[in-house]
C-alpha cells in the first residue's frame, strides 16, 4: 500500500494519472507502448522539409508548380506544400482542373500544363520514370518523411508526363515530446 501510495504520488507531480493501484502494478509490467503519432507528440501539421530539383529545373519552379496543383487540394500535405510556396513568396496559378487519386496523389492543369504529383505506386501508375530521384526518393523516406513526386506534360499537353523533382514533407516533433517519451 505503500509504495502504491508513493508511486501515485510521483506520477501524478510528473502529469500522470492512475485510476486504480491495479493500474500502477501493470505499469511496471509493460514491455512495449504504442502512441498514434500525429498531434500526440508531432505538431499534427506537415511541413515542407526539402525541394529536390533535377538537373536542369529550378526547386522554386518545382515548389510553385505543385502548389499551383495542390491549391485545389484538401489534403494535410497538399495545404503543407502551398503554404510552403507562399512562406517563399512564391505566385502560383489555380488549377483549371483537378482530380485527387485516393491514397495516391493529385492530378491537375496549371497553366495550361498536366501535372501529376503523387507517390512512387501513382508515378509508376501514370509511366513516369523516376530516373535520377530514385535515390533520393529512398533517402527521404528512410528519414520518416512522404515523398511527392512531381511530374508535367510539356505545355499543350505534348508528350509524356516526365519527373521533374520532388517534394519532401514531415511533421515535426512538438517541443517536449522527446523528455515526455
Amino acid at each position: 500500500p505503500t509504495a502504491l501510495m508513493v508511486g501515485t504520488a510521483r506520477g501524478a507531480e510528473n502529469g500522470i494519472l492512475f485510476r486504480t493501484g491495479d493500474a500502477l502494478e501493470r505499469a511496471g509490467r509493460v514491455g512495449v507502448v504504442v502512441l498514434d503519432k500525429t498531434g500526440t507528440i508531432t505538431e499534427g501539421r506537415p511541413s515542407v522539409t526539402d525541394v529536390v530539383a533535377l538537373p536542369g529545373r529550378d526547386e522554386a519552379d518545382i515548389l510553385r508548380l505543385a502548389a499551383g496543383a495542390e491549391t485545389g487540394s484538401e489534403h494535410p500535405l497538399g495545404r503543407a506544400v502551398v503554404q510552403a510556396a507562399r512562406e517563399r513568396k512564391l505566385a502560383f496559378d489555380e488549377p483549371a482542373e483537378f482530380a485527387a487519386v485516393g491514397g495516391c496523389g493529385v492530378r491537375a492543369v496549371v497553366g495550361g500544363q498536366s501535372v501529376v504529383i503523387g507517390n512512387p505506386r501513382m508515378m509508376a501508375n501514370e509511366g513516369v520514370d523516376l530516373g535520377a530521384l530514385e535515390g533520393d526518393v529512398a533517402r527521404l523516406q528512410a528519414d520518416a518523411r512522404t515523398v511527392l513526386i512531381v511530374a508535367a506534360a510539356p505545355a499543350g499537353g505534348a508528350g509524356p508526363l516526365r519527373a521533374l523533382g520532388l517534394i519532401a514533407v514531415a511533421d515535426t516533433l512538438k517541443a517536449g515530446s522527446r523528455e515526455a517519451i
